[in-house]
């Protein structure tokens, strides 16, 4: 393969994923001494616009719900478990609805059309059907959402017949759930809250209640895994037929129980930066000789008659408008994320003032276009024209060394009209991602990677009493 050929350079050798945007987002977000003084800031430039975004332009809208069955061993999203927080779900739901409300109260939210609609978590599914029917036809009837692609996220345990027939009714047009590995062993290991053979049942009752769109999330690069038992997983999911495939790459995160685990030798080792490269690819070559597109980020979808399949993807030209407790969205050049704790979260919104934890205001063309960098390797190809728009100069202009310097080594191609990542560089996303946005970004990265390995090691007690004084706990 290709891909795997290369040598990497010497400031790669420290592994760099592939591109997650909300997490790099969310990094640059500082936590905010004075929130009120920066949602008046956005208030004051919401005001002064008629809609987010240029005529045409349509926006995402992510919202947020932070409560699971149970944590599985690889995850570090904020969520709770359903047991510990059961009395305050419909309190969270109400939460949201209020900060939905404050937000419809701008006509520049209000008069703008939204492309993607995600409703993820933790699991939305846990909600009950009543809730989350009066979610998604909130979300689609006071919002402009004609033609947008609908996503609620969930798994085969809670995703009850009744739960799909209801948010169908309300205006969802595609379900995702989190498979992970139909490997009962890794499935173990992961402690996912499912059955593998679960999941081509539910996916017929998906299907038989009207949806036709279905995601099913896989994870390379496992402890203990290998090239052959991913190639299995991916042919277990294509034949359940869904309409896409998500791969991701695992983030061991050092305070997770499975990193414990791996650092304890209980496991099987991880794979090293070649080992994903060579998951990744086996990814693509399998997916792209089956006619499938790589549609954003480790994402595929099938084409039906030359078209591909919607696959939910935020489109990266225009704001996110995001909800609930630990989001994260961009309004105005307004970057913010929510508080992450489900009480403070709550507190905030029942005051009346928006829960906004951390943000930073993008005011100079270079900090406009890393939001818009960090989408190119993502989406995987950036139109020039709509950047200038956004930041008001040619990428060309404002970054030509570090794409000449991408191209040349075949990451990247560039045109009149685009800038996009060669195959080469769809699987080193996260090291074209690290050379655009310049050495200040992964000393941030290797710094991020410095300190959660240290709160990984940290007692429980001493992490959460961190967490609550960051409003995370």
């Amino acid at each position: 393969m290709e891909a795997v050929s290369r040598e990497l350079p010497r400031p790669y050798r420290v592994w760099v994923p592939t591109v997650r945007p909300p997490i790099l987002n969310m990094f640059m977000c500082k936590p905010l001494r004075d929130p009120s003084s920066f949602v008046s800031q956005r208030a004051s430039a919401l005001g002064n616009l008629g809609r987010l975004g240029a005529p045409g332009v349509r926006h995402d809208m992510y919202v947020h719900i932070p409560v699971c069955f149970g944590k599985c061993t690889f995850c570090a999203v904020e969520t709770k478990e359903i047991r510990e927080v059961v009395q305050l779900v419909p309190r969270y739901v109400a939460a949201l609805h209020r900060e939905l409300d404050m937000y419809a109260a701008y006509p520049a939210v209000r008069n703008s059309e939204f492309g993607v609609v995600y409703i993820g978590g933790g699991t939305p599914s846990i909600l009950s059907a009543e809730h989350l029917h009066k979610l998604v036809s909130r979300l689609v009837t006071e919002f402009s959402c004609r033609g947008a692609t609908v996503t609620v996220e969930g798994n085969s345990t809670s995703f009850t017949q009744e739960k799909l027939a209801a948010i169908r009714e309300a205006g969802a047009t595609r379900v995702s759930i989190g498979v992970q590995s139909f490997d009962k062993r890794l499935s173990g290991m992961l402690e996912t809250p499912h059955d593998p053979e679960e999941i081509g049942r539910w996916v017929e009752m998906a299907r038989s209640t009207g949806f036709e769109h279905l995601n099913l999330d896989l994870i390379a690069g496992l402890p203990g895994d290998d090239l052959a038992s991913l190639e299995r997983d991916i042919e277990a999911g294509l034949s359940l037929r869904p309409t896409s495939l998500s791969v991701y790459d695992l983030m061991l995160v050092p305070h997770t129980p499975l990193a414990r685990a791996v650092r304890g030798g209980n496991v099987g080792s991880m794979p090293d930066a070649r080992g994903y490269v060579e998951r990744l690819s086996l990814t693509r070559s399998k997916l792209e000789g089956l006619g499938w597109a790589n549609v954003y980020g480790n994402t595929y979808s099938a084409v039906r008659d030359g078209v591909e399949l919607p696959a939910g993807p935020p489109s990266g030209n225009g704001a996110c408008l995001a909800v609930g407790s630990s989001s994260y969205g961009m309004l105005a050049d307004h970057h913010y994320v929510n508080n992450g704790s489900m009480i403070k979260y709550m507190e905030a919104v029942e005051r009346g003032e928006f829960p906004v934890f951390g943000g930073r205001i993008a005011a100079t063309p270079w900090q406009k276009a890393e939001h818009a960098l960090i989408d190119l390797c993502f989406h995987l190809a950036m139109d020039r024209e709509a950047f200038r728009g956004k930041v008001g100069v040619d990428v060309v202009d404002l970054a030509g060394r570090r794409l000449a310097r991408l191209e040349r080594k075949g990451l990247l191609e560039i045109d009149e009209r685009q800038v996009r990542l060669t195959d080469l560089g769809k699987v080193w996303s996260g090291r074209v991602c690290g050379t655009l946005l310049g050495p200040g970004h992964l000393l941030r990265l290797l710094s991020m990677k410095v300190m959660s390995e240290l709160f990984g090691r940290m007692p429980e007690r001493v992490r959460q009493r961190m967490k609550e004084r960051a409003g995370r706990g």
